[in-house]
């Protein structure tokens, strides 16, 4: 039964976080915050021109898009760090 109150608390949490997005804060680029002028607003602009211009105003898929396409960008790191990890447990076995 603790199982499920943890399970059922950590959903909860998950829910009143996520769901306290406000639309009254929109970002700008008037924005003087280093994150939200040079990644956050850019990011916002390509998501927004793939939606409007290629999807037909439909932003969920344009989200997914940017997802993969940042995912795909950052795979050779992923890579790179894996093989790195590989080569430090080789190390330690000698």
């Amino acid at each position: 039964m603790l199982k499920y109150k943890k399970t059922i608390l950590l959903i909860g949490v998950s829910i009143c976080l996520l769901a306290s997005c406000d639309s009254a804060n929109v970002i700008q680029s008037s924005h003087t915050h280093f994150v939200d002028h040079y990644f956050i607003y850019p990011f916002s602009l390509l998501i927004l021109f793939i939606g409007n211009t290629w999807l037909h105003q439909n932003i969920g898929f344009s989200i997914m898009l940017v997802t993969v396409g940042v995912r795909m960008l950052l795979a050779p790191l992923n890579i790179l760090q894996f093989f790195i990890f590989l080569l430090y447990i080789h190390c330690l076995e000698l």
